[in-house]
């Protein structure tokens, strides 16, 4: 047997043997079998979106391929096979996560990573209670009614309220309710209380895009369903105390309805945020607002994975609203765009806003 063929035999075996990629120091191999090669489009290479192209396979061997990146040591990734029109997952691989749109991806993580102990419960500990609630929403949204599920601290004081969008994902697949209840006996963040609320899976992108019929549900339908179970503090007299959070989209929704109803949200926490429209390739009219708001009123916090196509665009928002004169933390992480990117880096937002 030759050389080729006996490092082709050992790579597949391998594969085979530990599923894929093959994670070496910073080295990710991605390996495929089969008579033509694959292309990989992942959080590494924005998914081949905004101008990326899809990694490349080389020839390993016969009917084997093989394609090879560098990564930070701590990062966490998803990615998928596509070939033609046709994405499909990785069948060395059987760890897999859903993307929260609909599909699924598989995932990999490299050796210094590790996710946030923060997400895992602790019996010992006071727990929030969690309730479900289907809103109707009236004349501000399409369909009759949306998922709120609302959060109640482990305290009978008044708390302030973090309105959560895409609320349903971040309880299921971030454990924000767990991370929550952690950080409030680790006496690292006061009690809050949170209405975690699903857009529309069809018109989401509608729903976040700074829409003004969005804030009026937030204001007419959210926050008096959330005021009538939870025990908040009165916004007239401590105005801007209570917040709101969303990835992407959600994160320049929770912007945008701060700007807009300031008296009521002056915290804000961005997690890979839409930031200058890439959707739409022009800027967000957030900031037409932003020069003439009253900076005094917000507390901003910001992060955004390294691997994902908006880091370019958070880090110039950032940029913005120092010279603006707002108070912001941004921070970057070396994972992409995914729930359990998000999830990992909560809790560092969470301090920051509500931190005793």
């Amino acid at each position: 047997m030759s050389t080729s063929s006996t490092s082709s035999t050992s790579l597949l075996n391998r594969a085979k043997r530990q599923g894929t990629p093959l994670i070496d120091g910073d080295q990710v191999t991605f390996v495929w079998q089969g008579e033509h090669p694959v292309q990989v489009v992942g959080d590494f290479n924005y998914w081949a979106t905004f101008f990326e192209q899809p990694l490349l396979m080389e020839r390993a061997g016969t009917n084997l391929w093989k394609a090879t990146i560098t990564l930070p040591r701590d990062a966490y990734g998803e990615y998928h096979f596509l070939q033609g029109d046709q994405h499909f997952p990785d069948p060395l691989n059987k760890r897999t996560s859903p993307n929260g749109m609909g599909a699924t991806n598989n995932v990999f993580w490299m050796p210094d990573y590790a996710p946030s102990p923060l997400a895992i419960v602790n019996k010992e500990i006071p727990h929030g209670e969690v309730t479900r609630y289907d809103l109707n929403g009236g004349w501000y949204y399409a369909g009759t009614s949306r998922t709120v599920h609302l959060y109640k601290p482990p305290t009978d004081e008044p708390t302030p309220l973090l309105i959560v969008l895409d609320g349903t994902q971040y309880l299921r697949r971030s454990k924000i309710n767990v991370i929550v209840d952690n950080l409030i006996a680790q006496q690292r963040i006061r009690p809050i209380s949170m209405a975690m609320v699903e857009p529309s899976k069809r018109i989401r992108l509608h729903e976040y895009g700074c829409s003004d019929v969005t804030v009026a549900f937030i204001v007419h339908r959210l926050f008096p369903l959330a005021s009538a179970h939870l025990n908040l503090l009165d916004y007239h007299q401590h105005s801007g105390v209570h917040g709101m959070m969303g990835a992407s989209m959600g994160g320049l929704m929770s912007l945008y309805t701060a700007l807009r109803v300031p008296h009521l949200f002056g915290k804000v926490l961005s997690e890979s945020g839409a930031f200058l429209s890439d959707h739409l390739y022009f800027d967000s009219v957030i900031f037409d607002l932003l020069p003439h708001a009253d900076r005094s009123n917000y507390k901003l916090y910001m992060d955004c994975g390294l691997q994902e196509w908006f880091i370019h665009p958070n880090r110039e928002t950032y940029d913005r609203l120092k010279v603006w004169g707002y108070d912001v933390t941004f921070r970057e992480h070396s994972s992409g765009h995914n729930y359990p990117s998000w999830r990992d880096h909560l809790a560092d937002g969470l301090v920051h806003l509500f931190g005793l």
